[in-house]
């Protein structure tokens, strides 16, 4: 009688027939332990297959449903420099619709499967009831099921999902940067003797498309009566697509979220990442160490500078972009808990809510005001983001749907801080500007405006510059640079900075002189000018 095998193999096979209910008798005959791991091997790496093809579906369905048309490009950029920030709803959320679903689905397709390779048919009876249900588990029948699965899984995931564009975009490189961009250095920006203060506020998510259909907006009521009558007075500048409220309508994938938005719009470029940037992220400890943003041009200038924001710092590498110089304070989440202004473990949504940034913001202010430099203050909302936004103490049950009763809360806050800014002895020489940093991701707050063209909102208070063109404006977030500039009283040789024109100029901006869709189409593919010059890569 020939010794008995007892490999890791056979032990690994014994288990996986435990875990499935399916015994295995182990017999001295080789021929019958070849035939074991067979029914064992395909099993297994059908379950896997079916598995995986779950999870990647089950994923893009929960991106879309979460973050509404983003790119794949957007997504490897979180998923990247996501490090911390994604608040506890959001994972619970992920695991449950990503891993916990396709788990259960998998178990009992797996099942199945096992069964098949062990037996013909198998019937199972109704526990406190006389029915029996027979299910014929052939091999012939339960296997193209589970292949049909792991190929639907794949079809719909690439209808969810822009994958293919996104890798046929990896074999095309755009020559835009190499032919229009404008180094934004000293010799062609060129600021007065007298140096004006900057407050810059990023709305999340704040559009124009909130704003009710007399004004420019797609609903019948106005969530944001404050910030249209704010862009709307005499005085003001907001800059539109229209001849009534508009804005920004333009939106590369690298403009298209928070972070994209804030670089694109003090660097006059998106985002746009080489394939190895966690290696680069790492080894340079920063952000598109190349590039000159606008914290550059304002260092240089003598300008103090600070940010504030209620989420965390780590989030999508706001930490390794902003904060480069010494006269200049990156002050997020983790600050408001290590300065104890709020206590140790305080989480609301994405950190601290926009009420405890305002009240902050204004005690920052009134440091900066007392010192002989000129300062710029940066200051991030969050309350509006996505998917229904918070509630906060001073929010109103006004509308029906909880997100529109957070853009109004929001849209009486910027304003409440606004009147506070207007009385303070430094504002007759402070620009102020108002933008929201991209389109909202709250897909469905949306589905009944037709084809309304969404726009981020814009407003330019105490500008140093006036214009006639502020109508009419085919215009992205990269136009910001250089209107942020000409607003603080600059002057900006050729009117152009980064890949973006000067908005109070009659310069055409790119959007205007290639078109909207073609723009988008240049920016959204790879550039060895861009990541020679901003990342630094070869």
């Amino acid at each position: 009688m020939r010794k008995r095998r007892n490999t890791k193999a056979n032990r690994l096979l014994a288990k996986m027939c435990a875990l499935t209910g399916i015994p295995l008798v182990k017999r001295d005959a080789d021929k019958e332990q070849t035939k074991a791991k067979k029914h064992i091997l395909i099993p297994c790496l059908l379950t896997v297959a079916v598995f995986l093809c779950l999870v990647i579906l089950f994923a893009a369905i929960w991106i879309r449903r979460s973050f509404g048309k983003v790119s794949i490009a957007s997504v490897l950029f979180t998923i990247q420099f996501a490090q911390d920030g994604f608040t506890t709803g959001d994972i619970i959320d992920g695991v449950v619709n990503c891993l916990i679903l396709p788990v259960v689905l998998t178990f009992v397709i797996s099942r199945l499967v096992f069964l098949s390779f062990n037996r013909k048919y198998t019937s199972y009876t109704l526990r406190n009831a006389d029915v029996k249900v027979e299910l014929n588990l052939k091999k012939r029948i339960v296997l193209p099921i589970a292949g049909f699965i792991c190929a639907l899984s794949i079809v719909l995931t690439l209808v969810i999902l822009p994958i293919i564009q996104y890798v046929k975009s990896l074999g095309v490189e755009t020559m835009i940067y190499d032919e229009h961009y404008v180094f934004p250095t000293s010799e062609v920006v060129r600021f007065p003797e007298k140096k004006r203060n900057l407050v810059y506020i990023y709305l999340e998510s704040m559009e124009n498309t909130y704003s009710d259909k007399q004004n420019g907006g797609a609903f019948d009521d106005n969530y944001i009566p404050n910030l249209t009558e704010l862009a709307l007075s005499d005085g003001n500048i907001s800059f539109s697509n229209s001849d009534k409220l508009g804005g920004a309508s333009v939106f590369s994938d690298g403009m298209s979220y928070t972070m994209g938005a804030f670089v694109s719009s003090t660097t006059g470029v998106p985002i746009n990442s080489p394939n190895n940037l966690n290696k680069r992220k790492y080894k340079y400890n920063s952000f598109m160490p190349g590039i000159r943003s606008l914290e550059d041009i304002l260092h240089d200038e003598g300008y103090n500078q600070m940010l504030i924001q209620g989420s965390t710092g780590y989030f999508a590498g706001m930490n390794l972009f902003y904060g480069r110089h010494d006269n200049t304070t990156f002050f997020p989440y983790e600050s408001f808990v290590s300065d104890k202004l709020v206590p140790e473990g305080y989480d609301v949504f994405w950190g601290v809510e926009d009420i405890k940034v305002y009240d902050y913001a204004k005690l920052q202010l009134s440091e900066l005001s007392k010192k002989e430099e000129p300062f710029a203050l940066t200051l991030f909302t969050i309350d509006t983001h996505r998917p229904e936004g918070y509630i906060c103490e001073k929010c109103e049950n006004q509308h029906s749907e909880q997100y529109a009763n957070v853009i109004s809360c929001a849209d009486r806050q910027i304003v409440e801080f606004l009147d506070w800014l207007r009385q303070q002895d430094y504002y007759e020489n402070t620009t102020v500007i108002v933008v929201g940093d991209h389109p909202s991701m709250n897909e469905v707050f949306f589905s009944d405006i037709g084809d309304y063209t969404r726009t981020t909102y814009n407003c330019f208070i105490n500008s140093a510059a006036d214009t006639e063109n502020e109508n009419g404006r085919i215009f992205s977030t990269a136009d910001m640079l250089p209107t942020t500039l000409a607003a603080m009283g600059a002057e900006i040789e050729g009117e152009r900075l980064g890949l973006g024109t000067n908005l109070f100029s009659g310069v055409p901006t790119l959007a205007e002189e290639m078109g909207s869709e073609e723009l988008v189409n240049e920016l959204n593919v790879k550039s060895k000018f861009y990541n020679r010059n901003f990342w630094l890569y070869e």
